[in-house]
């Protein structure tokens, strides 16, 4: 199976994903990347409701 890694970048330095993640497909990989982006929005939200 393919490996995806999902480098981030937070406060302005790259956060390197050295595991990764195995996915069946790209569309796979791509609805869990969206996934994980809504849900770390919706904290920083939380955390700041100014956002």
């Amino acid at each position: 199976m393919p490996r995806f890694f999902f480098h981030m970048w937070t406060n302005g330095h790259l956060e390197r994903d050295a595991e990764g993640i195995t996915f069946g497909t790209l569309e796979a990989a791509r609805l869990d990347a969206e996934a994980s982006l809504f849900e770390m929005t919706r904290s920083c939200g939380e955390r700041n409701p100014t956002l």
